[in-house]
């Protein structure tokens, strides 16, 4: 059941990021499955960073039927609404917090905005008042064209962020190898 729930988020990711190279032109760069250096041991499943701002993407394709009040988050199991404690708004904005201070150690200081995308369409989703930004698949390529309505960052913040980012993830790449 891990393996397969583990290959439905892998699923979802690519559903994402496939519209994402569908919707965005070359002014964006993705990052995926960034690790922090820190304690905590848990990956920004992407990071988009582009001319209106910075965003960490919590994807999600979870099986089944959620809700979404506010901060919490709820499936339906067992014939009644059970709370899921690992609420996917709040993982959001604690990632987006985390890459705001990684960035804020080399003096760059930049608000992060925190997403979450719904990537399976399969599983029914309802929202009531939702505390952070929450995109279903069939929505995405608006949401993105929304997101150029933001504050736009410098082209050069925007570079120092993406370098900072890429060398991350090039040391990353070489500590897996």
């Amino acid at each position: 059941k891990q393996k397969e729930n583990y290959r439905k988020g892998e699923e979802g990711e690519n559903k994402v990021v496939e519209i994402m190279g569908q919707t965005l032109d070359g002014n964006w760069s993705l990052f995926r499955n960034v690790l922090l250096p820190g304690r905590k041991k848990t990956d920004l499943d992407a990071v988009l960073v582009g001319p209106s701002g910075v965003w960490v993407l919590e994807i999600k394709a979870f099986n089944g039927k959620y809700r979404n009040v506010g901060e919490h988050w709820e499936y339906y199991g067992k014939n009644r609404w059970m709370l899921y404690k690992k609420s996917p708004s709040r993982q959001a904005k604690d990632n987006a917090a985390r890459l705001s201070e990684f960035l804020k150690a080399d003096g760059i200081s930049q608000w992060v905005m925190p997403a979450v995308i719904w990537a399976n369409p399969e599983s029914q989703l309802t929202l009531e008042n939702p505390s952070t930004a929450v995109w279903t698949l069939d929505r995405l390529p608006d949401e993105l064209g929304n997101i150029w309505q933001g504050n736009s960052i410098s082209e050069a913040q925007q570079k120092q962020i993406t370098e900072k980012l890429e060398k991350l993830c090039k040391k990353q790449s070489e500590v897996k190898k």
